[in-house]
């Protein structure tokens, strides 16, 4: 079994309800980290990837890296009643403050760093899978590079989960 190894930069859910499911299954040789965000193809749980494929949920444990099947990976599903918090960056992988880069309600898409980290690309509104509320303050009230989002299309997500 792989080790939790959750990394504070990944996205996560800040309110609403945390369904865990615990029967999904990884699909072959994954290797994403937990707390990456994943899909359901052909009924095996996937790394997501930035372009027209829906986000479902957020691997709670790393993945296997095996050719086995039926490895159990619990993901934490995205509902419509979910707020994500995660990172924003410009196109080429610059922190930015969120209130700054992203208008309310105007949806984007997300891109993957080098390390495996999801963040959202504030540029990149042509396949657009998270929707931005509002910026995460710091304990002064100051914009962060934070921002909150929600699922856009939400009932198509996690159909498969």
């Amino acid at each position: 079994m792989a080790a939790k190894s959750w990394d504070p930069l990944q996205p996560q859910i800040v309110s609403g309800p945390r369904e865990i499911i615990y029967d999904a299954y990884e699909a072959n040789s994954q290797t994403f980290k937990a707390g990456a965000l994943v899909y359901c193809s052909s009924g095996a749980v996937t790394v997501a990837a930035t372009g027209d494929v829906p986000v479902a949920g957020i691997a709670m444990k790393d993945a296997t890296n095996v050719t086995t099947d039926n490895i159990e990976i619990p993901i934490m599903k995205i509902t419509a009643e979910n707020v994500v918090q995660i990172q924003v960056t410009d196109g080429s992988g610059t922190k930015e403050a969120a209130n700054t880069t992203c208008a309310p309600y105007t949806a984007y898409d997300f891109e993957i760093d080098a390390n495996g980290v999801f963040r959202i690309a504030s540029d990149d509104t042509v396949n657009p899978k998270f929707v931005y509320l509002d910026p995460v303050l710091d304990s002064t009230g100051t914009a962060t590079y934070w921002g909150r989002f929600a699922i856009k299309g939400v009932e198509d997500q996690g159909r498969n989960l």
